[in-house]
């Protein structure tokens, strides 16, 4: 099969959001919300890098990059990273090379650009696998721990029973859960799901505690600077990033504050999908002053949710932050024998051959150092 790989135009916005539905879900309006928040409107890109391969008229595959930007370990300069994210090049299409001459058109161009590196941080096992093979490599897993729902959520039970059953589970999807989905969409009116069943609970005697729908953008900018007393490689978090970072149309948050003698110690942010069938949360971005704040927000969390299942990275925690986790029922998902190979996990990979591109690398010592980052779940494209 021939294939002509194109940078993204406008005039593509069509085919693009028919051919992400395999990503993203059937619901056209919520996809272009995403395409724009997440690839086209991105602060740290100043054009969107969308990489399309057609054959003859038809879109069959796509590679795109959502924009991040870091400070560097020690020096403090601050650098842009493309991260790869919906990844898709149609089953039909499969098997004749196409997801490597989309990354080899892709790289190139961001090269060109002057981007000295691009990540990967959210990739599925077909994609770890194909990066690594081709040069890419995985700095280590996440660690994730996870804490059951002391009563089981049925509607996940339910999807993941689908999930399992492939072309009838596709048409239940499709016919069933989908127009279920629609149903409970249109009666939420864009209401956020998350953010009301936590600020219904009670917490305690602690009146500190605030629960909210949207971010502090400015005082979580303050406390994260505040709270920064290590040198490793971090997402900049400034008050441009928190406001920006939240609009995610496909994602729900719900946001706790502690206040202390009328100044923020510390903040938690909660993350789950907009869909009812999607239950469980995640603990996405976590910081405070002290591991008292920060018990106290995990505390509040888990009494209003013991109905629901949670999930954090802990890659980037201390021991007794772990310890905390644990001691309030979390435990560690094991990792396979070979993330390096099969993942999930955190990859990047320069974008050329210094000398061929002219691009400068990064210190490769510290900067492929798992250790050297300090890396939240909101740092992943899909969360």
């Amino acid at each position: 099969m021939s294939y002509q790989i194109v940078k993204y135009r406008p005039a593509h916005r069509e085919q693009l959001l028919e051919l992400q539905k395999h990503n993203w879900g059937p619901y056209l309006r919520l996809n272009a919300a995403n395409l724009d928040w997440k690839l086209l409107n991105s602060p740290y890109l100043s054009n969107p890098c969308i990489y399309l391969a057609f054959c003859g008229d038809e879109l069959v595959g796509i590679r795109a990059m959502f924009g991040t930007k870091w400070q560097l370990k020690g020096s403090g300069e601050e650098t842009v990273i493309p991260f790869s994210c919906d990844t898709l090049v149609l089953p039909e299409h499969r098997k004749h090379g196409l997801l490597g001459k989309l990354t080899e058109f892709a790289l190139k161009d961001l090269a060109a650009l002057g981007y000295s590196h691009v990540g990967l941080s959210s990739a599925g096992p077909a994609t770890h696998i194909q990066a690594v093979m081709s040069g890419w490599r995985c700095l280590g897993a996440y660690e994730m721990y996870t804490r059951a729902a002391e009563i089981p959520i049925k509607t996940k039970a339910v999807r993941d029973f689908f999930l399992k059953q492939g072309d009838i589970g596709r048409k239940v999807r499709k016919y069933v859960m989908a127009p279920f989905h629609r149903l409970t969409r249109d009666e939420s009116k864009g209401s956020n799901r998350l953010y009301k069943t936590f600020a219904s609970g009670e917490i305690a005697e602690d009146v500190s505690i605030k629960i909210e729908a949207k971010p502090r953008a400015s005082q979580m900018a303050e406390l994260a600077a505040k709270c920064r007393t290590d040198s490793r490689i971090h997402h900049v978090r400034d008050e441009d990033y928190f406001a920006w970072r939240y609009l995610n149309p496909k994602r729900a948050y719900c946001f706790f504050f502690l206040e202390r003698d009328q100044q923020l110690d510390a903040f938690m942010v909660l993350q789950s999908g907009t869909s009812p069938m999607q239950s469980d949360i995640n603990i996405v971005d976590w910081e405070a002053v002290d591991i008292n704040a920060r018990r106290s927000l995990l505390d509040a969390a888990l009494k209003i949710g013991s109905s629901i299942g949670f999930s954090t990275w802990v890659v980037s925690l201390t021991d007794e932050e772990k310890k905390m986790l644990r001691t309030a029922g979390f435990a560690a998902v094991p990792q396979p024998e070979n993330v390096a190979r099969t993942g999930p996990g955190f990859i990047l990979r320069n974008t050329l051959d210094p000398k061929i591109s002219g691009v400068p690398l990064i210190d490769s010592d510290a900067f492929f150092d798992l250790a050297s980052w300090d890396l939240r779940m909101i740092d992943a494209d899909n969360l």
